[in-house]
């Protein structure tokens, strides 16, 4: 399982990001639209909030194997 993220004033476009994210498997693309470069100092909350949901789900994943 794969996050990409990208933010608004990203130069890679969406339609870049968008072929990325169809060449590895299971990958999702979260973008950060009220972000320059730096999501983590920029959109605190939220950039906590999606690292939160997809370390649970890579937990649960791993769980689910062992």
């Amino acid at each position: 399982m794969q996050v990409i993220y990208g933010t608004a004033y990203d130069e890679v476009t969406p339609a870049c990001v968008e072929k990325l994210k169809q060449g590895i498997s299971d990958s999702e693309w979260i973008l950060f639209e009220n972000s320059s470069h730096m999501p983590h100092l920029e959109e605190t909350e939220r950039f906590l909030q999606v690292l939160d949901e997809f370390l649970s789900r890579v937990e649960c994943d791993r769980n689910s194997v062992d």
